[in-house]
């Protein structure tokens, strides 16, 4: 049976990849659409890989020589590069960049999402935390997937295919919202991956465009600027946003005890020490009974609390960005 999986997956990924010159679909208009807006135009200019914030190799036309440049893109369009390394030989410019570390995409959570490779088919999938199959990747060499912020990003060049060196490449870029209604936008260019501010870069008509998203897709939630990485996406009820209890907690640097007997979990902090009870809107903040809009839940096997109930608790101050559904905690002085 698996090696029958196998073979069917294999089929389909063949079948999947295409070229520029092959492209079907009712493509969405890049500058006129409802997912994002174009904010600014910039003189930031790679016809793929691109970044806000990058450090990278810059070959001599006939690649006799290499630098080593950090640019970095403003929202407003304006671009800085610092050369680290003027034109020199590959491994020289190549050593000036700044060592990173390897990142383990398999075990990494990501927005309630986990990328798990295949064995028996060489394949990957993005599972939620109940190892549901969100996104199943079928494509090859030249695509290139990448996820943040409740959206798939999926990008399909022309793999140089029928093109001259002095060509610029088509590309294809599909956006699917995976964690809610499963909804995909077709553009015909390369757009980035959105950052957590719910910006991106976009190469159009051989130019460069800063976009930003009109809406969030999924609740995300900050401490002190810092996105916070939950296994279980929050969850928007009532108008309150409910977060994974542990993760919050441990941000705002609570001890945490759970009672499984009166599903009760309670924090610590300093003088102050907060309980609540799975599904009941009664609290207690020091011993003193409050009432809350909405009480903690189970989703998916993890304790979801309020966190404007939480973070008033604790003195942390709380703004929500109805736009973007984000809750940003920051710590109070």
């Amino acid at each position: 049976m698996k090696k029958f999986i196998a073979v069917i997956l294999a089929v389909l990924c063949m079948q999947s990849v295409a070229f520029a010159d092959s492209f079907r679909g009712d493509f969405l208009d890049p500058m006129n659409n409802d997912l994002f807006e174009v904010v600014a135009e910039t003189e930031y200019y790679r016809d793929y890989d691109m970044d806000f914030d990058k450090y990278e190799i810059i070959y001599k036309d006939d690649y006799s020589a290499a630098k080593a440049v950090h640019t970095v893109v403003d929202y407003d369009g304006k671009v800085t590069e610092t050369v680290l390394c003027d034109y020199t030989d590959s491994e020289t410019a190549y050593a000036a960049l700044p060592e990173t570390e390897a990142s383990n995409s398999e075990s990494t959570y990501n927005d309630g999402l986990i990328v798990k490779k295949s064995p028996e088919t060489g394949f990957s999938t993005l599972c939620d935390i109940t190892d549901y199959v969100r996104y199943a990747y079928m494509g090859q060499s030249y695509y290139g997937y990448d996820y943040n912020m409740g959206l798939l990003i999926e990008n399909e060049n022309d793999g140089w295919t029928g093109k001259g060196e002095d060509e610029p490449r088509e590309h294809k870029t599909t956006i699917t919202e995976v964690m809610t209604t499963n909804k995909m936008y077709e553009f015909n260019c390369y757009i980035t991956t959105f950052n957590d501010d719910g910006y991106a870069l976009m190469r159009y008509n051989d130019k460069t465009y800063i976009v930003k998203l009109k809406k969030g897709i999924i609740p995300t939630v900050t401490y002190n600027g810092e996105k916070i990485a939950f296994d279980q996406i929050p969850v928007i009820e009532n108008g309150r946003t409910l977060v994974p209890l542990r993760a919050i907690f441990e941000k705002i640097g609570a001890e945490v005890a759970w009672e499984e007997s009166t599903q009760t979990v309670t924090a610590s902090k300093g003088d102050i020490k907060v309980s609540l009870t799975i599904d009941n809107t009664k609290a207690f903040v020091n011993g003193e009974e409050v009432t809350i809009d909405v009480p903690a839940k189970v989703v998916n096997g993890r304790t979801l609390v309020p966190a404007r109930f939480v973070a008033d608790c604790f003195g942390v101050d709380v703004q929500w960005d109805d736009t973007l559904q984000r809750v940003s905690l920051t710590e109070g002085k």
